[in-house]
C-alpha cells in the first residue's frame, strides 16, 4: 500500500498533516493519531484544541457516527473539512458522517 501523509482539504485550501495512517493496524489507533494531529492543526489556527472531540466506541451519546465506531468531530474546523481525500489503511477506512465528522470503520 502506498504511504502518503493525510491531506485535509476545504474548498480551495489544503493542509498536509505529518501523519501516515497506513502505519496503523487498528481503526482506534489510526483515529487517535489523526485526532492528535487535528488538535495541533486547531491550535495552529488559534482555536482551542479541546474543541476537536475524539469519539470512542463506548460513546453512545454521539449521534453523528455509527455506534461502536471511532470518530472525530471538529465543528469549528474549516467548512466541510471532513470531506477530504480518501483516508484508509490496513485498519480500514474513514468516511465523513457530516461535513464536520469522520467515522473510522474497520475492513
Amino acid at each position: 500500500m502506498e504511504k502518503n501523509n493525510v491531506m485535509l482539504a476545504a474548498h480551495d485550501e489544503k493542509w498536509e498533516l505529518d501523519l501516515c495512517l497506513a502505519d496503523y493496524k487498528k481503526p482506534g489507533n489510526a483515529c487517535k493519531a489523526l485526532h492528535k494531529a487535528i488538535r495541533q492543526l486547531a491550535s495552529d489556527f488559534g482555536q482551542d484544541p479541546d474543541e476537536v472531540i475524539l469519539i470512542r466506541p463506548e460513546d453512545t451519546w454521539f449521534e453523528y457516527c455509527r455506534e461502536g465506531d471511532w470518530g472525530i468531530m471538529w465543528e469549528g474546523g474549516p467548512y466541510e473539512w471532513a470531506y477530504t481525500d480518501y483516508v484508509c489503511g490496513e485498519w480500514g477506512y474513514a468516511e465523513a458522517g457530516y461535513s464536520f465528522t469522520l467515522t473510522f470503520c474497520s475492513n
